[in-house]
């Protein structure tokens, strides 16, 4: 029988097809930020992450984006359903819980978070306006 020959990825990370997996993100709403804890465990007061949570179409579930501390989170003024576009994942990690007294792995809790270091809001047809010109062009060019 052969011998299989193992995956290698580039810094052995597997790349994912995120736009094709999440499908429409919408905003849902604005979570505490994240803490950096110092060598015993203690939560500073540095900020290691803004954090969001968002609507995926495609997953037809939350997830949450971590964004660099640095991010202008509040000048995108973002309401619950606006659209939004991830801008530049770094990581996808995939994650999972039971319930507090609970070993039973059906009642499991799964889901995904993801860094990413920025968003932008998508505007209103945003999309349908450049479709729209194109179609303008093409009437011109017919007549």
């Amino acid at each position: 029988m052969a011998k299989e020959k193992p995956i290698n990825f580039d810094n052995n990370e597997i790349p994912i097809l995120l736009k094709e997996s999440v499908g429409k993100v919408t905003f849902v709403s604005v979570r505490n930020d994240k803490f950096v804890n110092d060598a015993e465990g203690n939560r500073t007061d540095e900020i290691r992450a803004q954090s969001i949570e968002v609507s995926s179409e495609a997953q037809r579930e939350n997830f949450n984006v971590d964004l660099v501390p640095t991010f202008n989170l509040s000048a995108l003024e973002l309401h619950f359903g606006d659209e939004i576009e991830l801008l530049g994942v770094t990581t996808c990690t995939p994650w999972a819980m039971l319930p507090p007294n609970n070993n039973n792995v059906n009642n499991a809790v799964t889901g995904f978070s993801i860094m990413d270091e920025g968003i932008k809001k998508v505007l209103p047809n945003q999309t349908t306006n450049n479709f729209s010109k194109q179609n303008e062009g093409d009437k011109k060019k017919e007549k």
